[in-house]
């Protein structure tokens, strides 16, 4: 996440704005995801880190060509719990069904976010889950810019 997105985010809001900053950066991230995945370079850095099933990506180019690798994907969140946290943080749990090129049936998976602000430096943590018919598959990106 950059921190000109992230000062836009907390700009003006008090620690009981929480659910105002997770609801927006929920709606900017699964609107970009949805629609255009390439537009979501803005929220990865150089020493940025996605690990898609055991394989390695790092950097936002190497990120956003993997994410933009399927045709088309579609969430519907189903539920949302965001809480503040520790120096004005947010935590963002997101529940749904997941739909990758035009699979006939949803996929369920889990995200969470900690979103952290911080003038210099944005970061937070990624962790997404969702299952197959013979897996549950786990995801988990740690970023962290200076």
């Amino acid at each position: 996440i950059n921190a000109e997105y992230m000062g836009y985010l907390f700009k003006g809001y008090t620690r009981m704005d929480y659910n105002t900053i997770g609801q927006e950066f929920l709606k900017v991230y699964y609107g970009k995801f949805d629609t255009n995945r390439a537009e979501l370079g803005m929220l990865y850095g150089p020493n940025s880190m996605l690990t898609f099933e055991g394989e390695p990506f790092q950097g936002t180019e190497k990120i956003i060509e993997k994410l933009t690798s399927f045709n088309k994907v579609s969430h519907k969140v189903v539920s949302v719990d965001i809480q503040p946290s520790d120096n004005g943080s947010v935590l963002c749990f997101v529940c749904g069904d997941l739909w990758i090129d035009d699979s006939a049936n949803g996929l369920k998976y889990s995200e969470a976010f900690h979103i952290v602000p911080n003038p210099l430096a944005v970061s937070y943590t990624h962790l997404r889950a969702h299952e197959t018919s013979l897996h549950l598959v786990c995801r988990l990106l740690l970023e962290k810019k200076k």
